[in-house]
């Protein structure tokens, strides 16, 4: 497929058209209008080269539909940018203490576990070889969400575009050089089964 992007600034709107490939000759046309500081209206014009009124009502549909969830989409994605990057983290002088958990029995019972240390939210879940580790949920590349990542070959995947982390260490796994914020380091007490976590040690590389 090619594709021509048109940005017509002056009056809100812009023009994808296609040139070859699948849907050659359609036109997409978003038209914008601001109606307060945090309102936009959003109107979207679809021109097909298809002339059959039974096949453009179908393609008309597949159209809206599929624009409609592009939309829902990129407005949650960019709340949830909004929400994080203007959140208060909790910062300290002192180094944090150890956060208790539990005893492992009844923590295995409740992994994967979603928890806050000193303000950088976590993900604490138990790996195939029994080890257990916490990592950072948010993608350093535009705040994408990790809580839900299914972790593969001990990597986690951004599910908005696609970066791959160690989920052991949280450095970059595709070489593209982002980290994850330092995750604090799992204890489990030989004699109680009691499990912490520990601030992650010094030496560990800050997040790109």
């Amino acid at each position: 497929m090619v594709a021509e992007l048109r940005l017509d600034r002056a009056n809100g709107r812009y023009c994808v058209r296609t040139l070859a490939g699948d849907g050659a000759g359609s036109e997409i046309w978003t038209l914008l209008e601001a109606l307060g500081p945090l309102r936009t209206a959003v109107e979207v014009r679809f021109y097909l080269p298809d002339h059959r009124p039974d096949r453009l009502a179908a393609l008309g549909e597949k159209y809206r539909s599929s624009h409609a969830r592009l939309w829902d989409q990129d407005e949650a994605m960019m709340m949830r940018r909004e929400a994080l990057s203007t959140r208060n983290r909790t910062r300290r002088e002192v180094s944090p203490a150890p956060l208790a958990l539990g005893p492992l029995r009844e923590l295995r019972q409740r992994l994967p576990l979603c928890v806050e240390f000193y303000g950088e939210p976590l993900r604490l879940l138990e790996l195939e070889d029994g080890a257990l580790v916490a990592h950072g949920t948010i993608c350093p590349h535009w705040l994408g969400p990790l809580e839900d990542a299914v972790p593969q070959n001990g990597r986690l995947r951004c599910p908005w575009h696609g970066y791959l982390f160690d989920i052991r260490t949280g450095l970059s796994a595709d070489g593209r050089g982002y980290c994850l914020a330092p995750a604090p380091v799992v204890k489990v007490d030989p004699l109680t089964g009691e499990v912490t976590l520990n601030p992650a040690p010094p030496s560990r590389l800050a997040p790109s």
